[in-house]
């Protein structure tokens, strides 16, 4: 199995090697435009050199001391990628030798894998650009002709069916799989894994009436299409029907799906029940269909998925990596998965997780570092990012409404809080907060953060009058606070703000909340020290939910009841953390508004 690739000017690859796990499943993780793809279209294009070569040529061209030439081939000829031209391939669309190339095969691939005896090989191949033709030769190999090469394949995202499908040369598949067209070329794989299994049927009986039990059971637990009719039955509770097909008279392969009930091993197709083309099924299903007629292919060592999961629930993907996970351990295979999917990002082993970045590749080590992927650091377009590394303040919240409010509160006091500090919003924990503040930290040294919680179910007693998280480790330029009471909305219980919104009497608003919610509120409501049934109210539903909540009794939002508060209004907890916010984000304001939120 291949442990490393070498890329040299291909793509934006202009010098990069990245190392690879040699067995089982490789998650290519990174940000938009980090390089996911294009590692997994290397290996495609290194495939494709090989082969033609050896199609052209002979082996015996790929060892040391070889000296045949270039293989020339035209753009329709090359069929792994689909690009508007061949000098696309190159670094900068730069085809031309320059003073630190070797010669005029500019743009090199390398593999490296090993031999059983641990000993290492070697194969790179050459690209060069001349007249709009394109050349491949073996610049760089040290395998000798007893060596197994490691065979690629490449899938790339799904990209449809199409209607009728006509029985293609393997070049013809090759180059309709490399414009990202691999739908379209589905029902000859279907075809080909299911000849086989027929093949492989007929010759297990012979000249028996039926094939022994030892036989058909062997068959089912390693032949592709016994394994993929499995699966389907298992979780899609259906199987397919290739038609039989004879390229003398046939036009179009035909495939159809049929729903049933598996049960106690056995399928069973529902009575009445239609035949229908796959066609008409969803996009899921079809690119299933897609990976696992690849991955179960016995001739294929290393399988390269360009984002498998595109089209798949997140339970289904979830299904579909247990399933590769599988077969990769048992088949003994390679599998290089490119995905954005935070499902399987989450639910996969962080040493199996290959994070691409701008400076380059490696292997997780822990589970925290999958924070810095899931949140897209290293990406070149991320206008949070940018943000960012302009203002370099960082307010995490758990709802954009959190922000929102205390915006609103410090408008009240006659400044804006968050001109210039980027909100966050996440329902991380403080823990998960903390690794991502700290991924950060890395790209932005100068950093500073404040995270705000709500209270939630945790003790009163893990925060005081600072509003300091009491039961977070402290972290340099990182400031973990949450509120004394249980939510946010818990200091909206101000009788006069709704009394001037619903224009009734304070009295009756204060009754309201006596009667129904079993809160007494008096002038000491903005305090910070209040009595336990105002700081462990449930708030929300006060505010908001409950049948007898302020919003759905007298028709007045929290929003409305934030913007209606007055300084006098605004409980000390509020102004603690703007005053917070004041000293660590360096927020300017007048300073008579300063000793207003201070007093």
């Amino acid at each position: 199995m291949i442990k490393k690739i070498k890329l040299q000017k291909f793509k934006k690859m202009k010098n990069k090697t990245y190392d690879l796990n040699i067995s089982g499943i490789s998650i290519v993780a990174g940000a938009n435009n980090s390089g996911k793809s294009t590692i997994l279209q290397a290996l495609a294009v290194w495939e494709f050199c090989k082969t033609i070569i050896m199609l052209e040529k002979s082996k015996a061209s790929l060892l040391p001391g070889s000296n045949s030439q270039g293989v020339g081939l035209s753009v329709d000829d090359f069929l792994p990628l689909a690009v508007p031209s061949l000098k696309h391939l190159w670094t900068n669309l730069k085809t031309q030798k320059e003073t630190t190339d070797l010669d005029g095969y500019t743009l090199r691939i390398c593999c490296y894998w090993d031999r059983s005896d641990a000993s290492e090989c070697y194969l790179e191949f050459g690209l060069s650009l001349a007249n709009d033709r394109l050349f491949v030769k073996t610049t760089a190999t040290n395998i000798i002709n007893s060596d197994k090469i490691p065979v690629v394949a490449y899938l790339p995202t799904f990209g449809g069916i199409v209607e009728r499908e006509t029985r293609l040369s393997r070049a013809d598949r090759s180059k309709q799989i490399g414009k990202g067209l691999a739908g379209s070329v589905l029902r000859n794989m279907l075809l080909d894994m299911h000849l086989e299994n027929q093949r492989k049927r007929v010759s297990l009986k012979g000249t028996k009436s039926k094939i022994l039990s030892s036989d058909l059971s062997n068959l089912r637990n390693t032949d592709p299409w016994e394994l993929l009719m499995h699966t389907l039955h298992e979780i899609f509770s259906c199987e397919i029907e290739v038609q039989p097909f004879n390229e003398l008279y046939h036009n179009y392969i035909r495939v159809n799906q049929f729903k049933g009930e598996f049960k106690n091993n056995r399928f069973t197709k529902h009575s009445n029940y239609n035949k229908r083309d796959i066609m008409v099924e969803g996009s899921g299903f079809l690119q299933w269909l897609s990976v696992y007629s690849l991955v179960l292919d016995s001739t294929i060592d290393v399988i390269v998925l360009d984002e498998p999961d595109a089209h798949l629930h997140s339970s289904l993907q979830l299904t579909l990596l247990n399933r590769l996970q599988r077969i990769a351990a048992k088949q003994n295979k390679q599998v290089l998965i490119a995905t954005h999917s935070t499902e399987i990002i989450r639910n996969s082993k962080a040493e199996s997780i290959l994070g691409i970045k701008k400076s380059g590749a490696e292997y997780l080590t822990e589970d925290q570092q999958k924070i810095g992927l899931l949140e897209g650091l290293g990406s070149e377009y991320s206008p949070k990012l940018n943000q960012l590394q302009k203002y370099k303040k960082v307010f995490f919240v758990e709802n954009q409404s959190d922000a929102t409010f205390i915006n609103s509160w410090s408008e009240r006091l006659g400044f804006s809080l968050f001109e210039n500090t980027v909100i966050w919003e996440t329902t991380y924990s403080a823990k998960e907060r903390k690794h991502l503040f700290l991924e950060l930290k890395k790209e932005i040294p100068d950093l500073v953060g404040i995270s705000l919680r709500d209270r939630d179910d945790e003790s009163y007693n893990t925060v005081d009058i600072t509003l300091i998280d009491k039961s977070q480790t402290v972290i340099p330029d990182l400031y973990f606070v949450k509120w004394r009471r249980r939510y946010i909305e818990n200091y909206l219980f101000c009788p006069q703000a709704i009394s001037r919104l619903v224009q009734k009497p304070v009295g009756d608003i204060m009754q309201h909340f006596q009667q129904y919610h079993g809160l007494a509120l008096f002038n000491n409501f903005t305090m910070s020290d209040v009595p336990s049934p105002i700081y462990e109210a449930r708030g929300k539903e006060i505010i908001c939910t409950n049948q007898h909540s302020i919003e759905k009794v007298f028709g007045v939002s929290k929003h409305a009841i934030v913007k209606e508060m007055i300084e006098e209004e605004i409980c000390d907890d509020v102004k603690t953390l703007i005053r917070l916010v004041i000293e660590k984000f360096g927020v300017e304001c007048e300073e008579n508004l300063i000793t207003t939120v201070i007093a």
